[in-house]
């Protein structure tokens, strides 16, 4: 299991992410989702300690039992990173080398990890033809402009597979797909989970990806977990205002004639800059005084996790 527990993440004094917990088993896909500014990605790069030097992480990450943290970088580097805690970013484009040929670089982790070039090559040609790609020869040879934006994110997930984690961290890999490709990303990582028994970890801002895929669903708002429990439930009877703002942005193609689009006023406030109490009561239709002046704890309702003074369940 991949266990965060009271995760807080400051930059200077500002945290950007407080007290968050989240636990992920093999085999299971747990999304995280807000609005952009809302920490999900902070979080996501905590795991592997890929975050500036200049943010100070506080909390505890363990994976069956041990608090990753705690390891020196070049253990860490030799026995988290990529061999059992991997990721896939959102943009390929920025991740992927433009004067290396795809082969080579997702040769490039299992060379490291496994001290050994033999038989590399039919290992990564394994791996992408996992990961749905056909022609798996000119495309191990090929280099990534050359490459559809479908392929280049199949890429990086056949280099987050290359040394069999046990978990992968999925940072938005659909973002800047069209539909029908994103689909097939996320039926490729639901295959994953269940063939490979990975535990994976689904960054999104997108509700209609996360009904696809996950198990269970963390709602994310100011650095903050506002909501969590099963996908299907939150989705169908959200408690948190938020979490039904959300769902109400959803376009709709039922009905006849125009209307506007709900949206959620106002945005998510800077981290230098958060309001007193409740951190969404500046934008909550519902707020009373008792929001603006504390911050609510989280409490269970019914199997749901929520932070909310007023929950609508």
């Amino acid at each position: 299991m991949l266990e965060i527990k009271n995760l807080t993440v400051k930059l200077n004094q500002a945290k950007i992410v407080e007290d968050v917990s989240i636990s992920i088993q093999r085999g299971e896909i747990v999304s995280i989702i807000g609005e952009s500014g809302s920490g999900k990605s902070v979080t996501a790069l905590s795991i592997l300690k890929l975050l500036p030097e200049k943010m100070k992480v506080s909390g505890k990450i363990k994976i069956d039992g041990k608090d990753i943290l705690q390891l020196p970088e070049k253990k860490f580097n030799k026995s988290i990173r990529w061999k059992t805690v991997a990721i896939i970013f959102q943009d390929p484009a920025s991740y992927l080398n433009p004067l290396i040929k795809v082969g080579e670089q997702i040769s490039e982790a299992i060379i490291f990890h496994e001290k050994k070039k033999y038989q590399t090559k039919e290992k990564v040609l394994h791996l992408l033809k996992e990961v749905q790609i056909k022609n798996t020869e000119p495309i191990f040879n090929a280099y990534p402009h050359q490459l559809s934006g479908g392929q280049k994110q199949r890429v990086l997930i056949a280099m987050a597979l290359a040394c069999n984690p046990r978990f992968l961290i999925a940072d938005e890999p659909t973002t800047a797909l069209d539909k029908k490709t994103e689909k097939n990303i996320l039926n490729t990582l639901k295959t994953i989970a269940k063939k490979r028994k990975t535990g994976i970890l689904f960054i999104s801002h997108d509700i209609e990806a996360v009904s696809m895929i996950s198990n269970k669903l963390h709602i994310m708002y100011a650095g903050y977990l506002l909501e969590s429990g099963n996908t299907d439930e939150i989705l169908k009877t959200p408690f948190h205002p938020y979490t039904k703002g959300l769902i109400n942005c959803i376009p709709k193609v039922e009905g006849k004639g125009k209307r506007k689009l709900p949206v959620i006023p106002g945005n998510v406030p800077d981290i230098h800059s958060r309001p007193s109490g409740c951190p969404f009561h500046p934008r909550c239709l519902k707020a009373k005084n008792l929001c603006r002046k504390k911050f609510p704890d989280m409490k269970t309702f019914n199997r749901r996790d929520v932070r909310c003074f007023f929950p609508e369940y």
